[in-house]
């Protein structure tokens, strides 16, 4: 007969499963309460938090499963990927690879261990590391526009043209997923650069959106350009552009910007902020939080 702690846990796996977070976590809570070396349950509370984006919240719970059971490679690799989404690259690859080292194959902690490389710009290393990616899962829709990145931030075109038609072949399939923005140096196909847009956002699972036009004619008395970037930071492009838009666009429109980044961490709002020189745009900066 199971015990107490037994059964309090499968009761909260089945209401995890059954996507009733909220009750599940409670019960894993319970169960610890009982049994505090209960790892599973540790690290199904970071899996909670994880999906809610409490990234902090996740990484105290693999690190309290790790300090029970350092060799738990479930909690390695779910801690790396939180340290991922807090930017926290050496400890991130520290976390995948003592998880590569207890479990060569996991295909979790391939692929964080290679896009953290490639985040920490050590793209010879990031190239094997997707090539490895490849290898044990032919499949994974990472492996081979990771590896094309790579090589192209290295400007080893010999590499790239020989994983060019496999990862042109992916996109066109759906099951290669490449950032669009990096595909435009890769492929001038237009086509071929929308797919690779739609396979981005598929893979980000947003919800459906209904089209702004429905075939009809639609206007303002003063058109509307909108500006959307990931950041306004210190780079010619967002110091330059307000003026850039004011020199270029008709005194009857307004453009209107919006970002992704915290008001305070882009030092170059104020130029977005600052009144117009010339009275034709009417720049409103918006803090776009992006769902996940």
């Amino acid at each position: 007969m199971k015990g107490a702690f037994e059964q309090i846990y499968d009761a909260a796996l089945t209401l995890h499963r059954g996507g009733r977070v909220g009750e599940a976590d409670a019960l894993y809570a319970q169960a610890l309460s009982l049994k505090p070396d209960l790892v599973e349950a540790h690290n199904n509370r970071g899996a909670i938090r994880q999906m809610a984006g409490d990234w902090d919240g996740a990484l105290a719970c693999y690190d309290s499963a790790l300090r029970h059971r350092p060799d738990y490679v479930e909690a390695l690799a779910n801690r790396g990927n939180c340290l991922i989404q807090l930017r926290r690259w050496a400890e991130a690859l520290a976390s995948f690879d003592a998880a590569l080292k207890l479990s060569p194959g996991r295909v979790s902690a391939l692929n964080g261990r290679a896009g953290t490389l490639s985040k920490l710009k050590r793209f010879p290393e990031a190239l094997a590391a997707y090539g490895q990616l490849h290898a044990v899962d032919r499949q994974n829709p990472y492996a081979l526009g990771g590896a094309a990145v790579a090589a192209m931030q290295m400007c080893d075109w010999e590499t790239v043209e020989k994983l060019r038609p496999a990862l042109e072949a992916g996109v066109r399939r759906g099951s290669a997923i490449v950032p669009p923005f990096l595909f435009l140096g890769f492929s001038g196909d237009p086509a071929l650069q929308l797919r690779c847009a739609r396979n981005a956002v598929a893979e980000l699972g947003l919800p459906a959106v209904p089209p702004l036009s429905r075939g009809g004619r639609y206007g303002h008395q003063r058109r509307r350009i909108g500006y959307l970037s990931a950041d306004y930071c210190q780079h010619p492009v967002a110091l330059l552009l307000a003026e850039v838009i004011e020199a270029m666009i008709a005194p009857a429109s307004k453009c209107s910007a919006f970002r992704r980044v915290p008001m305070t961490a882009a030092p170059s709002a104020a130029v977005w902020q600052r009144p117009s020189t010339s009275s034709s745009i009417c720049v409103a900066v918006a803090w776009l939080r992006a769902p996940r």
